[in-house]
Parts: C-alpha cells; sequence; structure tokens
C-alpha cells in the first residue's frame, strides 16, 4: 500500500443517502475511510475496492493526512471533504471517484474556503438528489452554522448557496436527507444549552434553502440513518436507539428510545450506540454497542424486531449497509470489516477485513448500469497554454450507452507525445498529472477500454 501526500482530499462523516432515487441497487464501487496507524503512528485516508460478487474488500490507495469528515454523491461521482487543519478555518474540497476502482482524482478549482471563524468546518452531508451539499462550521465559542453549496453535475464544481451560512443552535456532527429529499437531518451538540439534539429543514428543491421544521434533545449522539424507503431515521446515542417518523417534525415511533440489546427493551437508557445504519432495502436495521452489532427486521410501525443470530461479534462502532442490501461494512477495533446480509433472515456472515484501522466511513456507489457500453471518452481540461516547470490534473470521463457519464482517470493509461516537454504520470493515486519541463507543443494522450482521448498542449 503506497501512502501519497495529498492535500485535496480528506475524509469522515457517517453518510446514509438512498440511492432508490436514481434506480441503483449495486454494490458500492469501494469504502472509504480515514485511518491511524497504531504502529507507524500516522494518520490517512484510504480507498478501498469492493469485490462487487461477494462484497470483499481490499487495500487500495491510501493518502497521509489528518482528516476530519466526507460525503460521496448519490451517483457515484464525486467525493467531498473537509479539512479542518488547512488555513486558520479549513476548507471543503472536491474529488473524481474512478467507476471501476473508486480512486480519488482532486478536481481542480472545487473547493469552498470556509469564511472567517476559529473553530472550522465540522460535518458535511449531501440531499438525496445530488445537486446540494450542507458542511457544518463553528465560527467560534457558542456560534456556530450551515453552509451550502450547489454542486456542477458535470464537473463536479462549487457554487455556495444564496442565504447561507445559516445560524443552528449547536455544533453539528452528522448530516442525512431522507431518500426524497424532502429532509434534511443534522446531529447538534445543544439544545436550549443542554446537550444533544436533532434537528430537521425541509429542502426547497429549487434552491437548496432549508426551513426549521422540527428538533429534539437525545444526549450525546454519534450517527443518524435514513430509511432508504423514507419511512423512519433513527439516531446513535449515549442514551440508546431513537427512532422517529420521516415527518421533519422528529415524531418518535413506538417504544423509542430502544435498547438495542436482545430482548429489546423500549425506553432502557444508559447503554450507548455507536453507529445505526439500515441495509439497502429498508428491511433491517443494524446498531452498535461496541463488541456487538444487533440486527433488527423493520415493521410497518418502526418498531425493532431482533434478526435471527443477534447479536453479531463485531468491536464495531461505526457501520453503513450498502444500497444494495447485500453487505454491511464496520470500523472495527482492529480492522475495517465486511459482511454478507442474508436477505432473507437480515443475519450476518462475516466475509474479510483490512489493515490498518479504519475511523469514520463513507461508501463510494457504483454508477450506472454494469451492462452499459462505453461509448467514447474525453479528457476534462481547459486545455491550451501551460508555463514550464508547472503541473496539471487532468480527468478522464467517459460516456456510457445507459446515458451516464463516468470517470475513468486512474483506470486509463496516460502518455505524452514529446516527454521531454511534459512528462504525464500513469502510476498508483498519481494518474492524469502532467508535469512542463520545456516549452513546446505537446499531445496528451488516455487510452481505456480500446478507446482514446487527447488533448493538445503549449508548454511556454
Amino acid at each position: 500500500m503506497k501512502q501519497n501526500p495529498i492535500s485535496s482530499v480528506a475524509l469522515a462523516v457517517l453518510l446514509i443517502v438512498s440511492r432508490a432515487a436514481f434506480g441503483q441497487s449495486q454494490p458500492p464501487v469501494a469504502v472509504l475511510a480515514t485511518t491511524y496507524d497504531p504502529n507507524l503512528k500516522t494518520y490517512g485516508l484510504e480507498s478501498d475496492p469492493v469485490n462487487s460478487a461477494t462484497g470483499a474488500i481490499s487495500s487500495g490507495d491510501a493518502f497521509s493526512g489528518q482528516f476530519y469528515s466526507l460525503a460521496a454523491s448519490p451517483n457515484g461521482q464525486f467525493v467531498y471533504v473537509t479539512d479542518p487543519y488547512d488555513g486558520p478555518t479549513g476548507t471543503i474540497y472536491g474529488g473524481s471517484v474512478d467507476s471501476v476502482n473508486g480512486a480519488l482524482t482532486p478536481i481542480p478549482g472545487a473547493t469552498y474556503s470556509i469564511p472567517g471563524g476559529v473553530n472550522s468546518v465540522g460535518g458535511i452531508g449531501f440531499e438525496a438528489t445530488g445537486r446540494f451539499l450542507y458542511a457544518s462550521w463553528s465560527a467560534g465559542p457558542n456560534s456556530y452554522a450551515l453552509l451550502g453549496a450547489q454542486i456542477d453535475p458535470n464537473t463536479g464544481l462549487l457554487t455556495p448557496l444564496s442565504g447561507f451560512p445559516i445560524s443552528v443552535v449547536g455544533a453539528v456532527g452528522r448530516i442525512v436527507s431522507d431518500s426524497a429529499g424532502k429532509y434534511l437531518y443534522a446531529s447538534g451538540n445543544s439544545i436550549n444549552g443542554a446537550c444533544c439534539a436533532v434537528f430537521a429543514w425541509a429542502i426547497n428543491s429549487a434552491t437548496g434553502a432549508l426551513t426549521p421544521t422540527g428538533q429534539i434533545g437525545v444526549g450525546d449522539m454519534y450517527a443518524l440513518a435514513a430509511d432508504p424507503q423514507g419511512r423512519y431515521l433513527y439516531a446513535a446515542t449515549a442514551n440508546g436507539l431513537w427512532g422517529f417518523y420521516n415527518d421533519g417534525k422528529l415524531s418518535q415511533v413506538p417504544g423509542s428510545p430502544f435498547y438495542s440489546g436482545s430482548p429489546l427493551t423500549p425506553g432502557y437508557y444508559g447503554v450507548p450506540v455507536y453507529g445505526v445504519t439500515f441495509d439497502g432495502t429498508g428491511s433491517f436495521l443494524y446498531a452498535t454497542t461496541g463488541g456487538y452489532v444487533w440486527g433488527f427486521a423493520v415493521p410497518t410501525n418502526g418498531t425493532l424486531t431482533p434478526v435471527p443470530g443477534s447479536p453479531f461479534l463485531c468491536g464495531c462502532e461505526q457501520i453503513l449497509g450498502d444500497s444494495s442490501g447485500k453487505y454491511l461494512y464496520a470500523s472495527a477495533t482492529g480492522a475495517l470489516e465486511a459482511f454478507q446480509i442474508d436477505g432473507a433472515t437480515g443475519s450476518l456472515t462475516f466475509v474479510n477485513g483490512t489493515w490498518p484501522p479504519p475511523g469514520n466511513l463513507t461508501l463510494i456507489p457504483a454508477s450506472g448500469s454494469p451492462s452499459a457500453a462505453l461509448q467514447s471518452l474525453e479528457i476534462v481540461d481547459a486545455g491550451g497554454k501551460l508555463a514550464a516547470g508547472s503541473k496539471r490534473q487532468f480527468l478522464l470521463r467517459g460516456a456510457y450507452s445507459d446515458g451516464t457519464h463516468r470517470f475513468l482517470t486512474a483506470s486509463a493509461t496516460w502518455t505524452s507525445s514529446n516527454p521531454s516537454v511534459v512528462t504525464v504520470a500513469d502510476e498508483s493515486a498519481r494518474h492524469g498529472v502532467a508535469t512542463a519541463a520545456t516549452p513546446g507543443p505537446v499531445t496528451i494522450t488516455a487510452t481505456f477500454g480500446g478507446l482514446t482521448a487527447t488533448i493538445d498542449l503549449s508548454v511556454e
């Protein structure tokens, strides 16, 4: 596993957004996780490819740095991350995702510098259709806000939304949308001066503007999970598992809050639940209590029934169910772990794990139909002149027969017509980076799937 220093990619909020709106139910292309190696005492970010047939994960490209939060777009094309240590207040960066292996490539210009303040950017999350991105921001002691941006669907560039930032009661850690993109939910660390709360806003589908619709105090909170079927929202807290209807008002389901044990005991406080997620179908809910993953069937009234074999041994905290409903991924004590979900019963079977141990996770969804044919390639860049001694990041995007456009930057082979003028990297985690050496004309070529794309440059 090669470590690659990179300032444009960072990670880590639990984001659960249904892909039902996109009609897709495939396993993820990769699991993205913050990491900490206790042997080397190093922090990083790792994108681990997923075997779509088995759900197994393998170690992928790793980037060095201490990162905080991340969200993957519902169509799997873009990743946005927060780096709270970049400058005095932090920055949001954008990256494109290779649709074949989940590798990340920074998008030039896709940055959002956080305005003045002292405590930087925090959690980050998408509206369900992928048009709007929201991030929490701490402007100072007892001063908190949400930022909003619109995403260009072709380039991934961010444009700040009108009317943002908006003030919120407390620091926001987790941000999720319901599956229809009607409501945005977030975890906050205070409500009327007491810890802690879930907040709800109605999302304006045309502008991305947010209107407050509800809030409720729940205690220290670790994760939020939105139902892929659009019925419920669950919160993992220090005071058990809380269930709500997806009504924007945070009305509780019968028996909430729950103690995620067996037998299920409504109203039991004092047992921390660290992670919570739905499977991709919304039939099952999973929650972690440190040493175990508890599985539940979700009846139509939102109450919970333990699945066969629950609880399942796992020193887990953060967990994510994939949109296909087949697999679950967990941030365990010693590894990133993969489990297979029995579609009939909800029971879990361990698949495999990778080192180093992850912190927070997000799943990078697969893009488009797996049977779609690649029709053409395009190198994404303005082209033109390049100064000697400078570098430029190129992206490669393919057009497919199902109408989707997918990035292929890391899967392509990159070449230069004249390496004495420009060299172009073609190695792990450094695909598509051109370095200008001496003046002159040059053509950059990217090849993938039997097709090629070219771009002409002039070095001065």
